[in-house]
């Protein structure tokens, strides 16, 4: 394997694993396989997109033997698919088979997938291993990492899921030739963050070499330093009980709210580069950021990269969502946010008003 980078995730609750990160690794899936001794019968779920751009490629990956055989659910490529629906579809599908079929998962598609996936996965027979085969840059550098899995409700974004960490991840970069420019986008969009709350040195790689990641040139980098990161955050917060975890969030509380509220027409990346320049102007306003340029300098990263910096959804919707998520507990408002570039703060009991202040700078509707 050329170029390969190796990481070694160790959490309490179950054996470590590693993660993988090079071209072509997913086509070495047989060899980890017989190693791990994970099942005989593995299920890959992925999407239209990813199947019908690799199916070729995916009978070099999936090798049925003696050892193994491998069926596919392919699902449709929206956030929709996290639902009870295709939930239910699946593990009612699942329920047919019988004792002889020791199952395992394997995840091969983007962050949606990779969500589903590990969901099921988790409640299946009281818990069944799975593995992570991320093919979007968003999903390499973060959702495939650390054993969050999630569905989302109509009232929400990932209200139902659970911790449960995969077996192994191979973050194939090779997938990332086919990926148009508006997912490595998307992607990017999550590295900013990573830069923002743990890693300066990255935050300015990002500042300079944007337009050579959108020429997806220096990606193997990115990746790794991604993946490090978060890497070494779920190591000392695996089920975020110590607030260490949570930092992982900056931008994500509004994110999810924008994503819920224009239902999910707003993607993922878009809605996290807008999640964090509201977090960025609520921490202004609590006197918590003292330094306005480091705001500057992101609404100027987020342009260069390609992302609108306001919407046209009406603020008290984006709040009326937020106000549902998972992070504000105890009938507190609980954000992220950032004191300066490395050093981000867990703030409770922030005014409604000035959350609605951080929303506004973003919106070009901003009153009902």
């Amino acid at each position: 394997m050329k170029s390969l980078k190796i990481l070694s995730l160790k959490v309490k609750a179950e054996n470590p694993y590693s993660i993988y990160i090079g071209e072509d690794v997913s086509l070495y899936l047989d060899e980890f396989l017989n190693t791990l001794n994970l099942g005989n019968y593995g299920v890959i779920l992925t999407n239209k997109t990813i199947f019908s751009l690799y199916q070729n490629y995916a009978q070099k990956i999936f090798k049925n033997s003696k050892r193994r055989t491998f069926t596919f659910k392919i699902l449709p490529d929206t956030e929709k698919t996290k639902s009870l629906f295709y939930l239910t579809k699946i593990l009612n599908e699942l329920g047919k088979l019988t004792y002889k079929e020791r199952v395992f998962f394997v995840c091969w598609g983007g962050g949606v997938i990779g969500d589903l996936g590990g969901f099921i996965a988790s409640i299946y027979k009281r818990g069944s291993p799975y593995i992570q085969i991320p093919t979007t840059l968003l999903s390499q550098i973060d959702s495939s990492i650390g054993g969050k899995t999630a569905i989302d409700l109509k009232t929400g974004k990932n209200l139902v899921g659970s911790f449960w960490q995969p077996a192994l991840v191979l973050t194939d970069i090779s997938f990332l030739k086919t990926l148009p420019s508006s997912q490595i986008k998307e992607g990017l969009s999550e590295a900013v963050k990573y830069g923002l709350i743990k890693d300066k040195k990255l935050f300015e790689f990002i500042e300079k070499n944007h337009q050579r990641i959108l020429e997806k040139k220096p990606l193997l980098k990115l990746i790794y330093s991604c993946v490090k990161i978060k890497k070494q955050i779920v190591e000392k917060d695996e089920r975020e009980e110590k607030g260490i975890r949570t930092i992982l969030n900056f931008g994500h509380t509004i994110a999810h709210g924008i994503e819920s509220a224009s239902n999910y027409r707003i993607s993922h990346g878009k809605a996290v580069s807008l999640g964090i320049i509201s977090a960025l102007y609520i921490s202004l306003k609590e006197g918590i950021l003292k330094d306005k340029e480091i705001i500057l300098r992101t609404e100027k990263v987020f342009k260069k990269i390609g992302f609108l910096l306001k919407i046209k959804i009406r603020t008290d919707k984006i709040w009326e969502a937020v106000k549902k998520d998972k992070k504000f507990i105890k009938g507190k408002t609980r954000l992220i946010l950032l004191e300066n570039i490395g050093k981000p703060r867990i703030k409770e009991d922030i005014k409604a008003s000035t959350i609605l202040e951080g929303i506004r700078k973003i919106t070009y509707l901003p009153y009902t």
